[in-house]
């Protein structure tokens, strides 16, 4: 029987033989773990980066952003307009005649004539050209109609009667997996209403252009088009900047949340800032001059109503009429003339009122008939100061990303669908003359097709889970995505809200799910060369293990030896893969770490050099299961030849040598 000690000694013996096959066998071997190592040190070590920046600038949570699932039907957006029923048209043919009478009645009150023409009706014919059997143009319904409108919010009405998808429902629902905190964003009415005061002047030609030729524009051109956001002030907190001089000044300005973007583009020239740059680092250093520069910087915009607009281009159009026929004896200017704005958002003067007294009544009796009818537009106008208290940098959801640093600030960066927002507790710390809501936060049917929805407690809510699994088991579970909302039949359309953190954990099931794949592979290919390695060693042994079993040996014996020799290979493979893995994974993070931080740091808002982004972690379990593997397959490759081996006459074997 032989020793431990003289196993340990053969088998160790056994390694300087064939040195050149051992070498081959520990490099190519090794180098198909190290690769796996590689994979699994750098994927552990972005996994935990990206970890550590999402906890950091999200607090944690996985925010859900959920819409009710309304019919598109009950806002006019199926076919039925293009193509309504026989039914349907006598109807609204029915809903246009009692329009015309109540609005008949209101001109009889003030005694003046009716006409009905005036009136934009609710069917019209068919602007495609489309025919009947008679050969008669079809009907379809004018959307622009006050009777369709009318008959809309009908349909709201009746819908809300029965729906099932209220906050309430929502909470019910989202309870159920765990939903800690629920919130609310809300569109401001101001859209489109208010000019921005470029350089603190106004043009009231009306011809500034948003220019928008993608959704990034969309994005990044809010203040041109006076467009949005209220919100939650936790949802957006990693962007507020900190207190400074110029906002603990500043009491009565709207606080706003703007891109960097946008920033750039406005107030660029003005703040000595240029475009975005593309190198990671240059990013970094550009947002922090941006976020100093910018932190706390007012702008304006003047509000001015439809109805004011509309007598500002009368005005304008009558002072080129009068200066045109000055010299004409026939000509009459207007008895009631205007003088425009001499200052931004000024007011408008009234120059000179020649009217009689019957026309100055003709004015008031046609003003309150508007009023009556719901159609007046009062002349007004107001100046609206904002402050810049926040930043982030966009990233342009459905965007293509084009190289891998753009690849990685899309996965980690900042996914909204909106480009500028008003945090709703900094706001309602405004006094109230300064909040405007009545323009800001216009709380009527006419300005919101929501309203009637708000007003039932069906609106779009961010709802906060405390774990990734909780928040995809309720987007998967109990919602639709909002691209397949006309066929699902699900109450609520739901989709993740602030960070890709789905996407992000895809990639990494991904890759997760295909490491066994190619574990497999490295094992079968690792296996054959092992096998070929033993199968020689344990061949040009055969005289030696002859000698062994003449002396005594056992079988056993003899088996123990190429057994703790195949771990003792197994040994050197793993010493390989784990230095070779390392060095890969250090060569990784010296080429890609620091701009990956700065990536990172730009696109989470998160400037903190003492959180940098590693590639580099150790997953021991992971590593520990590969190292396992490596000792099995290589006591597997071991037995097929050893058996054949031990099971040889001893005798046979002396003589043939």
């Amino acid at each position: 029987m032989i020793g431990v000690l003289d196993t340990l000694t053969l088998a160790r013996t056994k390694l300087r033989s064939k040195r050149v096959l051992l070498i081959i066998t520990v490099v190519v071997s090794g180098m198909l773990f190290g690769v796996l190592a590689a994979a699994i040190v750098v994927s552990s070590g972005v996994t935990t980066s990206v970890n550590q920046f999402f906890t950091r600038a999200l607090d944690g949570k996985y925010l859900v952003e959920v819409q009710p699932n309304i019919p598109g039907a009950v806002f006019g957006y199926d076919d039925t307009a293009y193509n309504p029923s026989k039914e349907l048209i006598q109807k609204l043919t029915k809903r246009q005649d009692d329009y015309n009478a109540r609005q008949k009645a209101i001109y009889d009150k003030y005694k003046l004539p009716f006409d009905k023409s005036t009136i934009t009706p609710v069917l019209q014919p068919n602007s495609y050209g489309q025919k009947d059997s008679t050969g008669a143009l079809t009907q379809e319904i004018n959307r622009n109609s006050p009777v369709y409108k009318e008959y809309l919010d009908d349909l709201k009405r009746d819908y809300i009667k029965t729906a099932v998808n209220t906050v309430t429902d929502l909470k019910k629902l989202a309870g159920r997996y765990g939903a800690t905190s629920y919130s609310h964003n809300q569109s401001g009415t101001l859209a489109m209403q208010a000019t921005y005061l470029k350089d603190g002047k106004e043009d009231l030609t009306q011809k500034e252009s948003s220019n928008q030729t993608s959704y990034e524009d969309y994005l990044t051109t809010n203040i041109l088009q006076s467009s949005y956001t209220f919100t939650d002030q936790s949802l957006m907190q990693r962007f507020i900047l900190p207190q400074n001089d110029r906002r603990t000044q500043t009491t009565d300005a709207i606080p706003v949340i703007l891109t960097t973007q946008e920033i750039a583009k406005v107030f660029g020239k003005q703040l000595g800032i240029g475009a975005q740059p593309t190198d990671p680092a240059e990013q970094v250093a550009w947002v922090k001059n941006l976020q100093q520069k910018a932190n706390g910087l007012t702008y304006q915009a003047c509000y001015r109503s439809p109805g004011e607009k509309a007598l500002i281009q009368r005005t304008m159009q009558t002072n080129v009429e009068m200066a045109t026929k000055a010299k004409d004896p026939t000509y009459t200017a207007p008895s009631l003339q205007y003088t425009l704005p001499t200052s931004p958002c000024g007011e408008l003067t009234v120059k000179k009122d020649t009217r009689s007294a019957s026309e100055k009544k003709t004015a008031q009796t046609e003003e309150q008939l508007q009023k009556d009818l719901g159609t007046y537009q009062p002349v007004e106008h107001r100046l609206l100061t904002f402050q810049i208290v926040g930043t982030f940098t966009l990233t342009v959801p459905f965007a293509q990303p084009q190289n891998a640093s753009a690849y990685i600030s899309y996965l980690l960066g900042p996914q909204y669908s909106q480009g500028a927002f008003i945090p709703q507790q900094l706001y309602d710390k405004l006094p109230a003359a300064a909040q405007h809501k009545d323009l800001l936060l216009i709380d009527d049917a006419a300005h919101n097709d929501y309203y009637l929805f708000e007003q039932a407690d069906i609106r779009q809510t961010i709802v906060s889970f405390p774990t990734l699994s909780a928040a995809r088991d309720f987007i998967k579970k109990e919602g639709c995505d909002t691209f397949n909302a006309s066929e699902c039949k699900k109450p609520f359309l739901t989709s993740t809200y602030g960070a890709a953190y789905l996407a992000i954990d895809d990639i990494s099931s991904f890759l997760a799910g295909i490491t066994p794949i190619v574990l497999l592979i490295a094992m079968g290919i690792a296996t054959i060369i092992i096998w070929i390695t033993m199968a020689r060693v344990i061949i040009d042994s055969r005289r030696e293990t002859a000698v062994f079993r003449a002396l005594g040996a056992k079988r056993r014996d003899i088996a123990s030896i190429y057994l703790l020799y195949s771990v003792l290979v197994a040994l050197l493979i793993v010493i390989f893969m784990l230095t070779l893995g390392l060095v890969a994974a250090v060569i990784v993070e010296s080429l890609f770490s620091a701009n990956a931080t700065n990536l990172a740091m730009v696109a989470y808002g998160v400037f903190d050099k003492e959180q940098p982004f590693h590639f580099i972690g150790i997953n021991l379990s992971a590593l520990g299961i590969l190292a396992l593997c490596i000792i099995g397959i290589s006591l597997i490759a071991v037995l097929p030849p050893l058996m054949r081996n031990v099971r040889r006459n001893p005798i046979r074997d002396m003589r043939d040598e």
